[in-house]
């Protein structure tokens, strides 16, 4: 399936793909990644939804922005090295070694998409390092089970059993969030949507089906 149209909304590079009489599905990627990150799990999606992709500010395609605030940004990859040498080695990246920060958050073999690399490299050292501060602020200041909890929507958190960036145990900090619904996926890690597709795709699929009862 090929990409239907990508555009610009309000400064936002945004990728629609899917029949966009389907009920829509707006898929966020995380810090330092790009919207190009869905790419293998929107063939699923699409069959039944309007999906609609985004690279938030200063990812992807998307121009940098003057706050990368969380509530701002209406909300992995590491940094490669700290400052001051991590400036001058961002700037030196090869398409190997994003491919490689990328797989070194894996447990499954996976095969890094071409527009994953190209969004990644666009990303500047700047921008990444501003936005995994204020996302670290952010969960600091309230956890994402209080935070999902509070909301008072239905909520699927996803757990790769083999993450090597989370303690798989994490899990349990959602037993009393209300509406949330957990899965867990075994011999996966970090990057889901990459590692298992089919998977990640079907068990969203299953969770907007029942959510959408629910809601009727």
């Amino acid at each position: 399936m090929g990409i239907d149209d990508s555009t610009y909304v309000h400064g936002i590079h945004v990728v629609h793909d899917g029949p966009r009489e389907a009920p829509p599905l707006v898929l966020v990627h995380g810090s330092g990644a790009s919207g190009s990150s869905w790419g293998p799990v929107v063939p699923v999606l699409a069959r039944r939804h309007h999906v609609v992709r985004v690279d938030l500010p200063g990812h992807g395609q998307s121009p940098p922005a003057a706050s990368y605030d969380v509530p701002g940004q209406a909300a992995v990859l590491r940094a490669l090295i700290a400052p001051p040498l991590g400036p001058l080695m961002w700037r030196v990246r090869s398409d190997a070694m994003l491919r490689r920060g990328v797989t070194a958050v894996c447990s499954r073999p996976v095969t890094v998409p071409d527009d994953l690399v190209d969004d990644v490299r666009d990303i500047s050292y700047r921008t990444f390092r501003t936005v995994l501060r204020r996302n670290t602020e952010y969960i600091a200041e309230r956890s994402v089970p209080t935070r999902l909890g509070a909301l008072d929507v239905p909520a699927l958190v996803v757990f790769g059993t083999a993450d090597p960036r989370w303690d798989p145990d994490a899990v349990r900090l959602y037993d009393g969030t209300p509406n949330t619904r957990v899965e867990r996926l075994a011999g996966v890690g970090h990057f889901p949507m990459l590692e298992a597709p089919a998977e990640t795709g079907e068990s969203l699929l299953r969770f907007l089906a029942a959510a959408g009862r629910r809601a009727f």
